[in-house]
């Protein structure tokens, strides 16, 4: 039986690869994009006005002058003009390019109109290419805006259409199959009878995958070799990964990890040194990763949120781990790693962990009250108030 850390590092060893599609831009908001992008002109491109007012000369204003007449105007969307006489001004727009011959704006705020002459106030001081957005003051042409694997979000969308990108290469969003295992099990809107419950794993796992880029489908298998081999006939022709739920323990029933096999899947672990869900099984084949994740409905929540969101799919969504405070000691003696459930706090800037006891693997409503869990190291058994733990939370933003 292997250590949690080395099922981390097998699952790390074959975690999801991305590949490249083009989308149009519409479809691109919350992709990954595949390739950098780079400022195709100077950001921004022209001397930009920046207030609405005149455009006129520093060497004029150096001389003293107050008074200017109006020579033209320059809006925005109109070819660069010239300014061409002598202590004459430009009447401007937010937007516009900087008339030639002008290098300071003065807003209207400073101005008083005496028909076709604006007089400037000199209540504050006026300094050379005020109110001007210099041309490649942001971004000069070929510089990296972003870097290839970056989650495309409002700020990158402005920026490849600004860069003219009506098409943008993405990560393919995977195929996932999400697949609840047992012929106990109900679909959530029947009634069960006094030996059935009713389904919730495929309901946990697609929660768990939320916000990510994938593609789900979910499934029910009854335990019937003939019914799962039918099955993965053709769903390992189509997905990149499948999720079962049960099916992985050491029962008569629990058919998987022997069909999976049969069917030119690679077992790379069965069992891990941890709980709750030590029975977990990985493997693949030359395209598809296969997850075996326990049963218990806790345990598919952890070992989901932990090996197929966080660790298998992390070249998707790239989480991060946080770290927390235990409130209180937690005892663990058995020699493995402890997912504990817990509700983490903001108290004065640091993040505290209570533990919220559940009842065993089965009990889904314990965890009710829970933001996460935590995981504490198979090394030790006391874990004292205060120390440092990794935290895993059901919500990935």
């Amino acid at each position: 039986m292997i250590t949690y850390k080395e099922a981390i590092s097998i699952v790390e060893a074959n975690c999801y690869q991305l590949k490249a599609e083009t989308v149009p831009l519409h479809q691109a908001f919350g992709r990954i994009l595949m390739e950098d992008l780079v400022a195709d002109r100077d950001f921004p491109p022209f001397d930009r006005v920046m207030m609405d007012g005149i455009a006129l000369s520093w060497n004029d204003w150096q001389s003293g002058t107050r008074l200017y007449t109006k020579e033209s105007e320059q809006f925005a969307g109109q070819a660069q003009i010239e300014r061409i006489g002598e202590f004459t001004c430009v009447e401007t727009a937010t937007g516009a390019m900087l008339p030639k011959g002008c290098d300071i704006i003065i807003s209207y705020e400073w101005l008083i109109q005496e028909g076709e002459q604006f007089r400037v106030s000199e209540q504050k001081p006026v300094t050379q290419w005020m109110n001007i957005h210099r041309q490649g003051n942001d971004r000069q042409k070929g510089a990296l805006l972003a870097k290839a694997g970056t989650r495309i979000d409002m700020p990158l969308m402005t920026s490849l259409a600004s860069v003219g990108q009506s098409e943008v290469v993405v990560a393919v969003i995977p195929k996932i199959a999400v697949v609840s295992t047992g012929d106990e099990l109900v679909p959530v809107d029947q009634t069960p009878l006094t030996h059935q419950i009713r389904r919730s794993n495929d309901v946990t796992v697609k929660a768990l995958l939320e916000g990510i880029s994938v593609d789900i489908h979910q499934e029910h298998l009854i335990d019937e070799s003939a019914t799962i081999s039918n099955w993965l006939e053709g769903a390992l022709q189509e997905y990149d990964a499948l999720i079962f739920s049960g099916g992985v323990s050491m029962g008569k029933r629990d058919l998987l990890p022997k069909l999976l096999q049969e069917h030119g899947v690679n077992q790379l672990f069965h069992k891990v040194k941890q709980r709750p869900g030590k029975p977990l099984w990985f493997g693949r084949n030359d395209t598809v990763t296969v997850f075996g994740l326990p049963g218990n409905p806790v345990s598919t929540a952890i070992n989901a949120a932990l090996y197929v969101r966080d660790t298998y799919l992390k070249n998707i969504h790239q989480p991060s781990n946080q770290q927390v405070a235990l409130e209180a000691s937690i005892e663990f003696t058995p020699p493995m790693t402890f997912f504990c459930p817990v509700k983490v706090n903001n108290k004065e800037g640091r993040l505290v962990a209570t533990s919220l006891k559940t009842k065993g693997s089965g009990d889904y409503a314990g965890l009710i009250g829970t933001n996460g869990f935590v995981v504490l190291a198979d090394a030790e058994s006391t874990f004292e108030e205060g120390s440092i733990q990794t935290y895993i939370p059901w919500k990935r933003s």
